[in-house]
């Protein structure tokens, strides 16, 4: 029998694909974080990110997608994205990425130490790692495991598995935007019996309404202080150069 955190990623696997059926491509150059990101990519000629569905965060034209979603990525490749269907691993891709981004997507994966492992492994020295995830085990609640998040990061877990792989953080920026209970139960709730609210909801009201946040990037000097009690966590790192054998 397989456990809950199973069940609930085998069953999300047809969500997602179903979800992204209902919705749009939403640009990301609506989202706070463009002016950096759009800062990033611009020295970036060659440019990856892996599973955005339809909220990429970089720049679709000429950018690599890897993607699950067979719907999500068609539509991807329609602006200009070039397209890889499947897992990260399985794509072979050079070493040669400037700019890699991966947003609420590691939380999903069992394995994300062998996922960061190729992620360095494709970045070029000097290249960039952008991620998103939500932080703290203590905020692990019903909307969690119904989207499928195997883990929300400690902050220090986080840091040292990306470290680890190679890169060394430059700046990183927090919020507090995860929903908490009863809200959390409330939202899953609604996804389950009103889908077509829930993504217009998402849609037309949450998406739109992101633009307005405030975006308070801060050095990796700050990073145990920053990221107290923090529910999500942006986070920019650098590829260090190979250690000379």
């Amino acid at each position: 029998m397989p456990n809950a955190i199973e069940t609930a990623v085998q069953y999300n696997e047809a969500f997602y694909e179903e979800a992204w059926r209902r919705m749009r491509l939403f640009p990301p150059e609506s989202l706070p974080w463009w002016p950096v990101i759009r800062a990033l990519a611009d020295a970036a000629p060659d440019r990856l990110e892996v599973g955005p569905g339809l909220f990429p965060r970089l720049p679709l034209a000429g950018t690599h997608v890897v993607e699950l979603s067979a719907v999500a990525l068609q539509t991807l490749e329609t602006h200009g994205a070039i397209a890889h269907h499947g897992p990260l691993q399985e794509q072979g891709l050079a070493a040669s990425i400037d700019l890699v981004g991966i947003f609420e997507v590691l939380e999903h994966v069992p394995d994300d130490v062998d996922l960061v492992r190729e992620l360095a492994r494709i970045t070029r020295p000097g290249g960039h790692l952008m991620l998103s995830v939500p932080l703290g085990m203590k905020y692990y609640n019903a909307y969690d495991r119904f989207m499928g998040h195997v883990r929300r990061y400690e902050p220090n877990e986080l840091r040292t598995k990306i470290e680890s792989a190679g890169y060394v953080l430059e700046r990183f920026e927090v919020r507090a935007s995860s929903p908490r209970e009863p809200v959390a139960s409330l939202m899953v709730w609604l996804m389950i019996h009103a889908p077509n609210f829930s993504v217009w909801m998402l849609r037309d009201v949450m998406l739109p309404m992101a633009k307005y946040m405030r975006i308070n990037w801060q050095d990796a000097s700050q990073w145990e202080r920053g990221t107290r009690n923090a529910t999500d966590c942006s986070a920019i790192f650098r590829r260090a150069a190979p250690s000379p054998a």
